[in-house]
Protein backbone atom coordinates (compact mmCIF):
# COMPACT_ATOMS: atom_id res chain seq x y z
CA UNK A 1 0.00 0.00 0.00
CA UNK A 2 1.42 3.35 -1.05
CA UNK A 3 1.57 6.52 0.97
CA UNK A 4 -1.80 8.10 0.15
CA UNK A 5 -3.48 11.39 0.95
CA UNK A 6 -5.17 9.77 3.94
CA UNK A 7 -1.73 8.99 5.39
CA UNK A 8 -0.58 12.59 4.98
CA UNK A 9 -3.75 13.67 6.78
CA UNK A 10 -2.94 11.21 9.58
CA UNK A 11 0.55 12.70 9.94
CA UNK A 12 -0.99 16.19 10.17
CA UNK A 13 -3.43 15.04 12.87
CA UNK A 14 -0.81 13.24 14.97
CA UNK A 15 1.76 16.02 14.68
CA UNK A 16 -0.90 18.51 15.81
CA UNK A 17 -1.43 16.40 18.93
CA UNK A 18 2.05 15.21 19.89
CA UNK A 19 4.37 17.42 17.86
CA UNK A 20 4.75 20.31 20.28
CA UNK A 21 5.27 18.18 23.41
CA UNK A 22 7.86 16.24 21.39
CA UNK A 23 9.63 19.48 20.45
CA UNK A 24 9.65 20.57 24.10
CA UNK A 25 11.01 17.20 25.19
CA UNK A 26 13.78 17.19 22.57
CA UNK A 27 14.81 20.73 23.55
CA UNK A 28 14.94 19.80 27.24
CA UNK A 29 16.73 16.50 26.66
CA UNK A 30 19.40 18.09 24.42
CA UNK A 31 19.55 21.34 26.45
CA UNK A 32 18.95 23.48 23.36
CA UNK A 33 16.53 26.37 22.71
CA UNK A 34 13.07 25.17 21.73
CA UNK A 35 12.17 28.16 19.53
CA UNK A 36 13.93 27.04 16.29
CA UNK A 37 12.47 23.54 16.32
CA UNK A 38 9.07 24.88 17.40
CA UNK A 39 9.09 27.19 14.36
CA UNK A 40 10.10 24.22 12.23
CA UNK A 41 7.14 22.26 13.62
CA UNK A 42 4.74 25.07 12.70
CA UNK A 43 6.23 25.20 9.22
CA UNK A 44 5.76 21.44 8.86
CA UNK A 45 2.09 21.66 9.86
CA UNK A 46 1.51 24.47 7.37
CA UNK A 47 3.33 22.59 4.59
CA UNK A 48 1.28 19.43 5.23
CA UNK A 49 -1.92 21.50 5.20
CA UNK A 50 -1.08 23.13 1.86
CA UNK A 51 -0.08 19.77 0.37
CA UNK A 52 -3.33 18.13 1.46
CA UNK A 53 -5.46 20.91 -0.01
CA UNK A 54 -3.50 20.74 -3.27
CA UNK A 55 -3.96 16.94 -3.51
CA UNK A 56 -7.68 17.09 -2.74
CA UNK A 57 -8.69 20.37 -4.37
CA UNK A 58 -11.23 18.73 -6.69
CA UNK A 59 -12.77 16.44 -4.08
CA UNK A 60 -13.08 18.45 -0.91
CA UNK A 61 -15.71 17.27 1.54
CA UNK A 62 -19.06 19.06 1.29
CA UNK A 63 -19.82 20.47 4.75
CA UNK A 64 -23.02 19.38 6.48
CA UNK A 65 -24.92 21.44 9.06
CA UNK A 66 -22.84 20.16 11.97
CA UNK A 67 -19.62 21.00 10.18
CA UNK A 68 -20.82 24.55 9.53
CA UNK A 69 -21.69 24.99 13.22
CA UNK A 70 -18.33 23.56 14.24
CA UNK A 71 -16.46 25.99 11.99
CA UNK A 72 -18.62 28.86 13.24
CA UNK A 73 -17.34 28.19 16.76
CA UNK A 74 -13.83 28.91 15.51
CA UNK A 75 -15.11 31.89 13.55
CA UNK A 76 -16.78 33.55 16.55
CA UNK A 77 -13.52 33.45 18.45
CA UNK A 78 -11.65 34.74 15.40
CA UNK A 79 -13.90 37.82 15.31
CA UNK A 80 -13.07 38.56 18.96
CA UNK A 81 -9.39 38.06 18.18
CA UNK A 82 -9.60 40.63 15.38
CA UNK A 83 -11.17 43.12 17.77
CA UNK A 84 -8.55 42.46 20.44
CA UNK A 85 -5.49 42.60 18.21
CA UNK A 86 -6.66 45.54 16.06
CA UNK A 87 -8.27 47.87 18.61
CA UNK A 88 -7.47 46.73 22.18
CA UNK A 89 -3.85 45.67 21.93
CA UNK A 90 -2.94 47.45 25.17
CA UNK A 91 -5.06 44.92 27.08
CA UNK A 92 -3.13 41.93 25.71
CA UNK A 93 -0.22 40.42 27.58
CA UNK A 94 1.61 39.34 24.41
CA UNK A 95 2.21 40.67 20.90
CA UNK A 96 -0.74 40.23 18.48
CA UNK A 97 1.41 38.01 16.26
CA UNK A 98 1.59 35.43 19.07
CA UNK A 99 -2.17 34.94 19.14
CA UNK A 100 -2.55 34.76 15.36
CA UNK A 101 0.37 32.37 14.96
CA UNK A 102 -1.35 29.92 17.29
CA UNK A 103 -4.94 30.57 16.20
CA UNK A 104 -4.25 30.29 12.47
CA UNK A 105 -1.06 28.29 12.07
CA UNK A 106 -1.47 25.76 14.86
CA UNK A 107 -5.25 25.42 15.27
CA UNK A 108 -7.49 26.81 12.52
CA UNK A 109 -5.65 25.97 9.30
CA UNK A 110 -4.84 22.31 10.17
CA UNK A 111 -8.36 21.77 11.56
CA UNK A 112 -10.01 23.34 8.47
CA UNK A 113 -7.91 21.14 6.19
CA UNK A 114 -8.80 17.93 8.04
CA UNK A 115 -12.49 18.87 8.09
CA UNK A 116 -12.66 19.59 4.36
CA UNK A 117 -10.37 16.78 3.20
CA UNK A 118 -12.35 14.37 5.37
CA UNK A 119 -10.27 11.29 4.56
CA UNK A 120 -8.37 9.38 7.21
CA UNK A 121 -7.01 5.85 7.35
CA UNK A 122 -7.89 5.19 10.99
CA UNK A 123 -5.84 2.02 11.29
CA UNK A 124 -2.74 3.90 10.15
CA UNK A 125 -3.74 6.90 12.29
CA UNK A 126 -4.06 4.76 15.43
CA UNK A 127 -0.67 3.11 14.92
CA UNK A 128 1.07 6.39 14.12
CA UNK A 129 -0.46 8.13 17.14
CA UNK A 130 0.58 5.33 19.48
CA UNK A 131 4.13 5.34 18.09
CA UNK A 132 4.61 9.12 18.27
CA UNK A 133 3.04 9.47 21.72
CA UNK A 134 5.27 6.64 22.95
CA UNK A 135 8.39 8.39 21.63
CA UNK A 136 7.18 11.72 23.01
CA UNK A 137 6.49 10.21 26.43
CA UNK A 138 9.98 8.68 26.60
CA UNK A 139 11.66 11.94 25.57
CA UNK A 140 9.52 14.00 27.95
CA UNK A 141 10.18 11.58 30.81
CA UNK A 142 13.93 11.79 30.21
CA UNK A 143 13.93 15.56 29.84
CA UNK A 144 11.55 16.39 32.67
CA UNK A 145 12.49 17.55 36.15
CA UNK A 146 10.70 18.56 39.33
CA UNK A 147 9.37 22.07 38.77
CA UNK A 148 10.71 24.96 40.84
CA UNK A 149 8.81 27.94 42.18
CA UNK A 150 8.91 31.11 40.10
CA UNK A 151 10.72 34.23 41.21
CA UNK A 152 14.07 32.50 41.58
CA UNK A 153 13.05 30.39 44.56
CA UNK A 154 14.54 26.92 44.64
CA UNK A 155 11.60 25.28 46.40
CA UNK A 156 10.30 22.17 44.63
CA UNK A 157 6.60 22.27 43.84
CA UNK A 158 6.42 18.50 43.52
CA UNK A 159 5.27 18.66 39.89
CA UNK A 160 7.39 17.32 37.04
CA UNK A 161 7.65 19.71 34.10
CA UNK A 162 9.91 20.93 31.33
CA UNK A 163 11.05 24.48 30.73
CA UNK A 164 8.68 24.79 27.75
CA UNK A 165 6.06 22.24 28.84
CA UNK A 166 3.99 22.86 31.96
CA UNK A 167 2.93 20.03 34.31
CA UNK A 168 -0.62 19.82 32.95
CA UNK A 169 0.61 19.47 29.35
CA UNK A 170 3.09 16.85 30.49
CA UNK A 171 0.29 14.98 32.25
CA UNK A 172 -1.85 15.17 29.10
CA UNK A 173 0.89 13.44 27.11
CA UNK A 174 0.79 10.58 29.61
CA UNK A 175 -3.00 10.54 29.61
CA UNK A 176 -3.13 10.32 25.80
CA UNK A 177 -0.64 7.45 25.71
CA UNK A 178 -2.48 5.61 28.50
CA UNK A 179 -5.85 5.94 26.73
CA UNK A 180 -4.48 4.81 23.36
CA UNK A 181 -2.91 1.81 25.11
CA UNK A 182 -6.13 0.90 26.93
CA UNK A 183 -8.15 1.23 23.72
CA UNK A 184 -5.74 -1.06 21.84
CA UNK A 185 -5.74 -3.60 24.68
CA UNK A 186 -9.52 -3.81 25.17
CA UNK A 187 -10.88 -2.56 21.86
CA UNK A 188 -9.47 -5.51 19.91
CA UNK A 189 -10.38 -9.16 20.25
CA UNK A 190 -7.16 -10.81 19.03
CA UNK A 191 -3.69 -9.71 20.00
CA UNK A 192 -0.25 -11.25 20.23
CA UNK A 193 1.33 -11.58 23.66
CA UNK A 194 4.31 -9.46 22.58
CA UNK A 195 1.96 -6.62 21.64
CA UNK A 196 0.21 -6.90 25.00
CA UNK A 197 3.57 -6.46 26.70
CA UNK A 198 4.33 -3.37 24.61
CA UNK A 199 0.92 -1.87 25.38
CA UNK A 200 1.28 -2.65 29.09
CA UNK A 201 4.67 -0.91 29.17
CA UNK A 202 3.21 2.09 27.33
CA UNK A 203 0.32 2.20 29.80
CA UNK A 204 2.73 2.24 32.75
CA UNK A 205 4.76 5.01 31.10
CA UNK A 206 1.61 7.04 30.48
CA UNK A 207 0.48 6.66 34.09
CA UNK A 208 3.99 7.57 35.24
CA UNK A 209 3.68 10.94 33.46
CA UNK A 210 0.17 11.51 34.81
CA UNK A 211 1.27 10.81 38.39
CA UNK A 212 4.62 12.62 38.21
CA UNK A 213 2.97 15.74 36.77
CA UNK A 214 0.82 15.91 39.93
CA UNK A 215 -1.94 17.45 37.81
CA UNK A 216 -5.57 16.85 38.65
CA UNK A 217 -6.94 17.63 35.18
CA UNK A 218 -5.17 14.81 33.31
CA UNK A 219 -6.13 12.33 36.05
CA UNK A 220 -9.83 13.28 36.05
CA UNK A 221 -10.06 13.34 32.24
CA UNK A 222 -8.35 9.95 31.98
CA UNK A 223 -10.62 8.34 34.57
CA UNK A 224 -13.79 9.69 32.90
CA UNK A 225 -12.64 8.56 29.44
CA UNK A 226 -11.95 5.06 30.81
CA UNK A 227 -15.40 5.01 32.44
CA UNK A 228 -16.99 5.90 29.08
CA UNK A 229 -15.14 3.02 27.50
CA UNK A 230 -16.09 0.61 30.29
CA UNK A 231 -19.80 1.43 30.20
CA UNK A 232 -19.81 1.16 26.39
CA UNK A 233 -18.87 -2.52 26.58
CA UNK A 234 -21.45 -5.32 26.35
CA UNK A 235 -22.66 -6.85 29.63
CA UNK A 236 -20.12 -9.57 30.44
CA UNK A 237 -17.16 -7.66 29.00
CA UNK A 238 -18.18 -4.62 31.04
CA UNK A 239 -18.18 -6.64 34.25
CA UNK A 240 -14.72 -8.10 33.56
CA UNK A 241 -13.38 -4.67 32.55
CA UNK A 242 -14.45 -3.04 35.82
CA UNK A 243 -13.45 -6.04 37.93
CA UNK A 244 -10.02 -5.99 36.32
CA UNK A 245 -9.75 -2.23 36.75
CA UNK A 246 -10.75 -2.46 40.41
CA UNK A 247 -8.13 -5.12 41.06
CA UNK A 248 -5.47 -2.71 39.77
CA UNK A 249 -6.31 0.09 42.22
CA UNK A 250 -3.99 -1.17 44.96
CA UNK A 251 -1.05 -1.88 42.57
CA UNK A 252 -1.62 1.56 40.99
CA UNK A 253 -1.52 3.18 44.43
CA UNK A 254 1.73 1.36 45.26
CA UNK A 255 3.10 2.50 41.88
CA UNK A 256 2.09 6.09 42.71
CA UNK A 257 3.70 6.00 46.17
CA UNK A 258 6.94 4.62 44.69
CA UNK A 259 6.99 7.48 42.15
CA UNK A 260 6.35 10.06 44.89
CA UNK A 261 9.11 8.76 47.14
CA UNK A 262 11.62 8.38 44.29
CA UNK A 263 11.04 11.68 42.48
CA UNK A 264 9.74 13.78 45.38
CA UNK A 265 6.58 14.63 43.47
CA UNK A 266 3.48 15.72 45.36
CA UNK A 267 0.48 14.11 43.66
CA UNK A 268 -1.27 12.84 46.81
CA UNK A 269 -0.57 16.11 48.61
CA UNK A 270 -2.14 18.17 45.82
CA UNK A 271 -5.22 15.94 45.78
CA UNK A 272 -5.64 16.31 49.54
CA UNK A 273 -5.34 20.11 49.30
CA UNK A 274 -8.14 20.38 46.74
CA UNK A 275 -10.62 21.89 49.22
CA UNK A 276 -8.09 23.97 51.13
CA UNK A 277 -6.26 27.24 50.60
CA UNK A 278 -2.87 25.57 50.96
CA UNK A 279 -2.47 25.14 47.21
CA UNK A 280 -2.03 28.57 45.64
CA UNK A 281 -3.12 27.24 42.25
CA UNK A 282 -6.57 26.64 43.76
CA UNK A 283 -6.77 30.19 45.06
CA UNK A 284 -5.67 31.70 41.76
CA UNK A 285 -7.98 29.44 39.73
CA UNK A 286 -11.01 30.36 41.83
CA UNK A 287 -10.15 34.04 41.39
CA UNK A 288 -9.79 33.53 37.63
CA UNK A 289 -13.23 31.90 37.48
CA UNK A 290 -14.78 34.64 39.61
CA UNK A 291 -13.43 37.43 37.42
CA UNK A 292 -14.43 35.58 34.24
CA UNK A 293 -18.01 35.17 35.52
CA UNK A 294 -18.09 38.85 36.39
CA UNK A 295 -16.95 39.83 32.89
CA UNK A 296 -19.54 37.54 31.33
CA UNK A 297 -22.29 39.18 33.38
CA UNK A 298 -21.01 42.67 32.52
CA UNK A 299 -20.76 41.96 28.76
CA UNK A 300 -23.26 39.16 28.08
CA UNK A 301 -24.04 39.85 24.40
CA UNK A 302 -20.77 40.48 22.57
CA UNK A 303 -18.26 39.39 25.20
CA UNK A 304 -15.35 41.42 26.48
CA UNK A 305 -11.88 39.91 26.05
CA UNK A 306 -9.79 36.78 25.66
CA UNK A 307 -7.69 37.40 28.78
CA UNK A 308 -8.15 38.47 32.37
CA UNK A 309 -6.16 41.67 32.81
CA UNK A 310 -5.35 41.10 36.49
CA UNK A 311 -3.41 37.92 35.72
CA UNK A 312 -2.56 38.67 32.05
CA UNK A 313 -3.88 35.19 31.35
CA UNK A 314 -6.85 33.27 29.98
CA UNK A 315 -9.33 31.82 32.54
CA UNK A 316 -7.92 28.26 32.28
CA UNK A 317 -11.36 26.96 31.34
CA UNK A 318 -12.23 26.59 27.64
CA UNK A 319 -15.95 27.22 28.06
CA UNK A 320 -15.61 30.16 30.43
CA UNK A 321 -13.13 31.73 28.04
CA UNK A 322 -15.50 31.23 25.13
CA UNK A 323 -18.40 32.92 26.93
CA UNK A 324 -16.07 35.69 28.14
CA UNK A 325 -14.66 36.30 24.65
CA UNK A 326 -17.72 35.88 22.43
CA UNK A 327 -20.75 36.46 24.65
CA UNK A 328 -23.76 34.26 25.26
CA UNK A 329 -24.44 33.38 21.61
CA UNK A 330 -20.91 32.29 20.76
CA UNK A 331 -20.53 30.60 24.13
CA UNK A 332 -23.76 28.61 23.84
CA UNK A 333 -22.93 27.61 20.27
CA UNK A 334 -19.54 26.32 21.35
CA UNK A 335 -20.93 24.45 24.35
CA UNK A 336 -23.75 22.78 22.36
CA UNK A 337 -21.47 21.78 19.47
CA UNK A 338 -18.83 20.30 21.77
CA UNK A 339 -21.45 18.42 23.81
CA UNK A 340 -22.91 16.91 20.62
CA UNK A 341 -19.43 15.84 19.54
CA UNK A 342 -18.83 14.32 22.99
CA UNK A 343 -22.00 12.22 22.55
CA UNK A 344 -20.87 11.21 19.07
CA UNK A 345 -17.47 10.26 20.48
CA UNK A 346 -19.14 8.04 23.09
CA UNK A 347 -21.14 6.39 20.30
CA UNK A 348 -17.96 5.71 18.29
CA UNK A 349 -16.43 4.08 21.37
CA UNK A 350 -19.55 1.97 21.95
CA UNK A 351 -19.59 0.84 18.30
CA UNK A 352 -15.93 -0.22 18.51
CA UNK A 353 -15.19 2.07 15.56
CA UNK A 354 -11.57 2.19 14.38
CA UNK A 355 -11.52 5.84 15.43
CA UNK A 356 -12.52 4.88 18.98
CA UNK A 357 -9.07 5.67 20.36
CA UNK A 358 -9.32 9.22 19.04
CA UNK A 359 -12.88 9.45 20.34
CA UNK A 360 -11.45 8.72 23.79
CA UNK A 361 -8.82 11.42 23.25
CA UNK A 362 -11.59 13.90 22.44
CA UNK A 363 -13.47 12.96 25.61
CA UNK A 364 -10.21 13.45 27.51
CA UNK A 365 -9.72 16.88 25.87
CA UNK A 366 -13.38 17.83 26.42
CA UNK A 367 -13.02 17.21 30.17
CA UNK A 368 -9.45 18.48 30.43
CA UNK A 369 -10.38 21.79 28.79
CA UNK A 370 -12.32 22.63 31.95
CA UNK A 371 -9.07 22.62 33.93
CA UNK A 372 -6.55 24.32 31.69
CA UNK A 373 -5.69 25.50 28.21
CA UNK A 374 -6.87 28.40 26.07
CA UNK A 375 -9.12 28.42 23.03
CA UNK A 376 -6.48 29.66 20.60
CA UNK A 377 -3.70 27.23 21.61
CA UNK A 378 -5.59 24.00 22.37
CA UNK A 379 -4.74 22.15 19.17
CA UNK A 380 -5.44 18.73 20.73
CA UNK A 381 -9.00 19.72 21.62
CA UNK A 382 -9.84 21.13 18.19
CA UNK A 383 -8.10 18.41 16.21
CA UNK A 384 -9.66 15.47 18.07
CA UNK A 385 -13.03 17.23 17.73
CA UNK A 386 -12.46 17.46 13.96
CA UNK A 387 -11.61 13.74 13.77
CA UNK A 388 -14.80 12.82 15.65
CA UNK A 389 -16.80 15.19 13.43
CA UNK A 390 -15.73 13.77 10.08
CA UNK A 391 -15.92 10.13 11.16
CA UNK A 392 -19.31 10.34 12.84
CA UNK A 393 -20.63 12.27 9.84
CA UNK A 394 -19.70 9.42 7.49
CA UNK A 395 -21.09 6.80 9.92
CA UNK A 396 -18.54 4.30 8.63
CA UNK A 397 -17.20 1.56 10.89
CA UNK A 398 -13.92 0.11 9.67
CA UNK A 399 -12.24 -2.88 11.22
CA UNK A 400 -8.68 -4.23 10.92
CA UNK A 401 -9.90 -7.12 8.76
CA UNK A 402 -12.00 -4.89 6.51
CA UNK A 403 -10.79 -5.17 2.89
CA UNK A 404 -11.83 -2.08 0.96
CA UNK A 405 -10.30 -1.08 -2.33
CA UNK A 406 -8.83 2.41 -2.55
CA UNK A 407 -11.71 3.67 -4.69
CA UNK A 408 -14.31 2.23 -2.31
CA UNK A 409 -12.56 3.75 0.69
CA UNK A 410 -12.33 7.12 -1.04
CA UNK A 411 -16.08 7.12 -1.69
CA UNK A 412 -16.73 6.27 1.96
CA UNK A 413 -14.40 9.03 3.13
CA UNK A 414 -12.03 6.79 5.06
CA UNK A 415 -9.12 6.47 2.66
Amino acid sequence: MGFRSSHIAAVLVVMSLAGYPLVAGIAAFLSIPSTPISITMRGLLLALSVLLIALNLTRLRRPDAMTVLFLLTLGFYGVRLVAETAFDTEELSLAPSHYWTWYLGVVSIPVFVIVFVGRLDFQFLQRLAFALFSVTAVVVALGGSVEKESGGQLIATGRTALETLNPISLGNVGSSLALLSIWSMFGQTRMRFSRKLILSAALLLGLFLVFSSASRGPLVSTVLAVLVMGFSMPGRSRIWFFLGGSSLIIPAFIYLISIESTLNVNFVGRLSSLQTSEDMSNVIRIDLYTIAFRQIMDYPILGSSIEIEKYASYPHNFYLEYFMATGIFGGLLSLVVMLILALRAARLVRNRDMSGGFALLYIQSFVGAQFSGSVYTNSAFWMTAAVVLINSAHRVITHPNCDLSNSQADRLGTS
